[in-house]
Order: C-alpha cells, then structure tokens, then sequence
C-alpha cells in the first residue's frame, strides 16, 4: 500500500534523486539519495506533497530514525503516538515506531 496514492519523483539533470508518495491523509514514503540530503530536495517534496493533502496529514517514522523526526518536525510535524510491533516484511525484528501528524491552519497551510 506504500504506493497506492500519487507518486512524485524529483530529478536533477535527468537522474532521480528523490520520491515521495502519498494519499490525501497520509504521507506514505519519502526517499532521497544519500549523496543528495541536505540539498534541500526532500523539504520541496514533503512541501508540495501537504499542498494536495487535507488538513491532517500522518506519517511514519521509526523511533530510531533521529534524522528523520528532526527533519519532520522542524516541518511543523509532531509526535502523536508511539507503536510498537514487528516491520512489515521483516517480522522477525521488532521495532518502534511514531505516527506523526501535521495540522493545517485555518489558511490551509
């Protein structure tokens, strides 16, 4: 179900160097290259991904995923629950993860 909604791509000369996918309530899976973070491209895609979303929007991020939950919530994205449970795919590993959830203000954004 990851890519069951709209999938964006970012390129850079041609080449891919980013994707996020998406529902209208949810953000289901965001992927930079490495040797392109901090350049800005996964901020454009989780921006222009909010504008088509509604007004609460989800996502997901393992508890472990420092990076990614500074990256969030710097976004305006908090913490709402942790869930634990095993990986979807990988059942032999537990893991923890934090829903996360944006609220858009009375202006949409």
């Amino acid at each position: 179900g990851l890519f069951d909604g709209e999938v964006w791509v970012a390129e850079i000369n041609g080449n891919v160097v980013g994707f996020i996918a998406f529902v209208p309530d949810e953000i289901t899976w965001l992927y930079t290259d490495p040797s392109y973070f901090r350049k800005g491209i996964a901020t454009v895609l989780v921006k222009a991904a909010m504008e088509k979303c509604e007004d609460i929007i989800t996502l997901e991020v393992l508890s472990e995923n420092h990076p990614a939950l500074t990256f969030y919530e710097k976004l305006g994205f908090r913490k709402v629950k942790l869930v634990q449970g095993k990986l979807s795919g990988n059942e032999d590993y537990p893991a923890a993860g934090y829903i996360m959830e944006y609220k858009k203000d009375k202006n949409g954004k």
